[in-house]
């Protein structure tokens, strides 16, 4: 019987009144592992997940957690299902643990030895992301900024890559998107995107005006107007943005991530061992599918991707791809796989995370995918 993912589960338990603090057990306990310090501090939290249906339901989530250092987890999330927001509501009972190579480790007190979702953790614990590995639970990914440093609107200025994932009310619909978008430094913005319509690459439908606020922590703000609000967190130095939305009722869920332009970019600067999270909708199935696991950059064009993905409940194992890759100056990145298909998006100019959307082409699956080195 297929059961929903560590957020849903919280949700609807507390919404039915049993319960009212996540998955009881207490904040942790337990867990830890090795290099558990690394994973510490308060981060800014984003969600997104599908329940199959029919009909289809996606939630997008958004809001504030807190890792202890030594297992515990906690987290406060409001959530947008299919148009529906909700929250925020608290979440607890979950044991993390970091492995000596930084693969991050997400259980719960009431199932302990059973992997509720698996990622990586950045070597200084800024990022985090994971997708949910559950047997007979829904796909789904979370990442997570940590909240350190001090924000204004000038930390948001320049020229940006886009990438998300949207889900259309009433037209039961999936698009990705990839593109840019350009911060003024002073709270207005403009996005320029094209959009995957469930294999249909259609161009920019014209340029997005948003304003935006941050708070002096990084709580990061975009408003699209009409309602079309979307929240997140801002990495220390503006970087990365990830948001997730719309806070609105009636409004489609979607999750957006945008990482700043380089100078100079190359090759090289993808490379090492990252890793891999992202959500795919398969055009051809239907279906869809969330996975995690690796990418091997060898910093000259040439990446194996190695990937657990989560169908709808069904977890297996995929066999490894020998893709190639290229770098623009600006840090623009492309992935081609073995098959053919290409995505899009943005490396950093450290080369230490990158966002990819797509496929750019006729009949290829929306998908969205974040890098973590």
């Amino acid at each position: 019987m297929r059961t929903t993912s560590w957020i849903c589960v919280v949700f609807l338990v507390g919404a039915g009144g049993v319960l009212t603090c996540g998955c009881g057990g207490g904040g942790g306990g337990g867990g830890g592992g090795p290099e558990a310090s690394v994973f510490a501090g308060t981060y800014y939290l984003t969600h997104i997940e599908v329940t199959a249906g029919p009909p289809r339901e996606l939630t997008a989530g958004w809001g504030k957690s807190t890792a202890d250092g030594f297992g515990g987890f906690t987290a406060d999330v409001t959530r947008n299902s299919s148009g529906d927001v909700t929250g925020p509501h608290s979440i607890t009972g979950y044991v993390t643990t970091v492995a000596p190579d930084r693969t991050l480790t997400w259980q719960t007190a009431l199932s302990p030895g059973v992997d509720v979702a698996v990622g990586g953790v950045s070597a200084n614990g800024g990022i985090a992301a994971l997708g949910w590995v559950e047997e007979d639970a829904d796909p789904g990914i979370l990442i997570l900024t940590r909240q350190q440093g001090s924000f204004g609107l000038a930390s948001l200025d320049g020229e940006y890559h886009t990438c998300g994932l949207r889900y259309v009310l009433g037209l039961d619909r999936i698009d990705s998107y990839f593109g840019t978008a350009a911060f003024d430094g002073a709270g207005g913005g403009a996005a320029l995107d094209v959009i995957n319509r469930e294999g249909i690459v259609l161009p920019p439908l014209g340029t997005a005006t948003f304003t935006y606020s941050l708070t002096a922590s990084g709580s990061t703000t975009l408003d699209f107007g009409g309602g079309k609000r979307w929240k997140g967190g801002t990495l220390a130095g503006g970087d990365l943005v990830v948001v997730a939305g719309a806070t609105t009722d009636l409004l489609s869920p979607m999750l957006y991530a945008m990482v700043r332009e380089s100078a100079a970019a190359s090759l090289a600067t993808l490379s090492g061992r990252y890793f891999v999270v992202g959500l795919r909708y398969v055009v051809g199935g239907p279906s869809f599918l969330s996975v995690h696991g690796t990418a091997v950059a060898n910093g000259a064009g040439a990446v194996t991707v190695t990937l657990t993905s989560n169908n709808e409940g069904t977890i297996s194992d995929q066999a490894p791809d020998a893709s190639t890759y290229a770098v623009a100056p600006d840090g623009s990145l492309h992935v081609t796989n073995a098959a053919g298909d290409v995505l899009t998006g943005g490396v950093s100019s450290a080369g230490d995370f990158a966002i990819l959307s797509g496929g750019t082409g006729l009949g290829q699956d929306p998908m969205f995918l974040f890098l973590l080195r």
